[in-house]
């Protein structure tokens, strides 16, 4: 049978899902669990995979490395954080990534780290916008991040904008320049103002810890994934691709007992994290499930509505955008580009970064998307408004071109409606039925919010001796997590009490 040798083995935990979620939450919790990751695909990194061209059928070119998505990482975030913790380090090498750029009138700026770049910064901006800028960024760094919560977590990016008296200028540097980079959906009505304070923490730690606020894995997005991969390998728990779970199992006492196989088989095991977007969970249950569970279900359902999605276009580019490779991102707000219906983020990337040689270069545009547009037009959209920036650069010179609908790492979006105890787990109305990831309850965003949720789930776990020990109530309940005892981490990991926890 071709799962002999591992379909009747003991896990204590099965997690499903092998994107940066369930990996880095089995590495997690490998330390002291016997885990099964189970990934549909044959290959690890879910949205955040990396395959050469020819891999993903978008040509036959096998020399870059290419992300599904254009993704980055939080510099001294909790992603960063993991990598240590589980010693994935010794597998994957984090690299610098330079400050991003956000383009204004002609101009390309980078975030100012020294007081001298300060007052430089944002030229066209007049001095009495810089002014409240500086005095909103001062509370952003002051302010903990209880108060945050406590006081933003439910509040819109607008009454936050005029709570500091915020103007145009500024707010556009903020929600259509930083945001961008961070939450997908850019909206003063509908964002988490406490969302935006929370990243421009960890943006702010990023400049002080490494210079840069991104780091990124070299060669690739999925080599994070595989590095967890190995940890859990070595702590004696098993990853198998190329293997779908049917059902999870569930008993008249609303607990799980199991996983079913797509080739039929099941597992008998006590615990299973959904380590995907939830709202693709529910063929994984039957319906008398569904029905006892009808309020959480109903919940899952609707958060569908609220999943955000970029249009991309990705290319192995022979011109460059400015000369020298950027290696980085650059934001444009949307009152560069000439329809103001969305921001567009670039992203040019090359040698530096391992995903390409010499003077080629992996270069993304993405814009935003929502159902039902029509591609054609937002792909000329980007086609006009790059040869406005950029009129040097070539989008026929090229080795590959793809384009495709990106549904992002932020699941479902963090807005006012599913922020903070509004979104999901890590425990469920289901007894050993567990929700990380970027539909779960996270303290960051993208994949550091992906990691963020796979450490407050590895708290929800109490560990047991051996995977034929009872199931342990948990002594950390979600409910725990949200007094905010644990929330300083991505900002003073050292003097919180997860390092001893874990």
């Amino acid at each position: 049978m071709k799962h002999i040798d591992w379909l009747y083995q003991m896990f204590d935990i099965v997690v499903i899902g092998g994107g940066i979620t369930g990996t880095s939450l089995s590495a997690l919790l490998s330390k002291k669990l016997r885990v099964l990751l189970v990934e549909k695909n044959s290959y690890l990194g879910g949205r955040a995979a990396t395959r050469t061209p020819k891999e993903w059928g978008w040509g036959d070119s096998t020399e870059y490395r290419v992300d599904y998505g254009h993704h980055m990482m939080a510099a001294g975030g909790f992603l960063e954080y993991t990598v240590h913790y589980t010693g994935a380090d010794k597998y994957v090498n984090l690299v610098r990534v330079p400050i991003p750029y956000f383009y204004r009138m002609n101009k390309f700026y980078q975030a100012p780290v020294s007081l001298l770049q300060q007052i430089k910064a944002y030229d066209y901006m007049p001095l009495s916008g810089k002014l409240r800028l500086f005095r909103f960024l001062r509370f952003v760094k002051k302010t903990n991040v209880k108060e945050v919560i406590e006081k933003y977590a439910y509040t819109s990016l607008k009454d936050l904008f005029d709570e500091f008296n915020l103007r145009d200028y500024e707010r556009e540097l903020l929600l259509d320049g930083f945001a961008a980079g961070y939450q997908t959906v850019a909206e003063e009505n509908k964002n988490s103002a406490a969302d935006l304070i929370l990243c421009l923490k960890l943006f702010f730690k990023g400049l002080k810890t490494h210079r840069t606020p991104l780091l990124y894995p070299y060669g690739g997005f999925s080599n994070l994934s595989k590095a967890f991969a190995k940890i859990v390998e070595e702590n004696n728990g098993k990853v198998v691709l190329n293997t779908k779970v049917e059902k999870i199992l569930v008993n008249s006492e609303n607990r799980v007992t199991g996983v079913k196989l797509s080739s039929g088989e099941k597992m008998n095991v006590k615990r299973v994290v959904i380590a995907f977007p939830i709202y693709e969970s529910l063929p994984l249950f039957d319906d008398e499930t569904i029905e006892e569970n009808n309020k959480f279900f109903n919940r899952v359902r609707e958060s569908r509505k609220n999943a955000s999605s970029l249009f991309l276009i990705l290319m192995g580019a022979k011109t460059r955008l400015k000369g020298e490779i950027l290696n980085t991102w650059i934001f444009v707000p949307r009152q560069e580009i000439d329809t103001h219906d969305t921001y567009m983020l670039i992203s040019e990337t090359g040698e530096k970064l391992g995903v390409a040689k010499g003077m080629k270069t992996v270069t993304s545009f993405a814009v935003l998307y929502e159902h039902g547009m029509n591609v054609k037009v937002l792909e000329e959209k980007i086609r006009r408004n790059v040869g406005k920036l950029f009129p040097s650069f070539n989008f026929e010179e090229v080795d590959w071109k793809a384009s495709h609908i990106f549904p992002v790492v932020d699941g479902v979006a963090r807005t006012i409606d599913w922020y903070h105890e509004k979104r999901f787990g890590p425990e469920t109305p289901i007894k050993g039925l567990y929700v990380a990831g970027d539909s779960a309850y996270e303290l960051s965003t993208g994949t550091d919010g992906c990691a963020s949720s796979a450490l407050l789930t590895k708290l929800t776990l109490k560990p047991v001796t051996s995977a034929t020990s009872p199931l342990l109530a948990s002594p950390k309940t979600a409910k725990a997590f949200k007094t905010l005892r644990l929330l300083p981490l991505p900002l003073n990991i050292t003097s919180t009490p997860l390092t001893a926890s874990l």
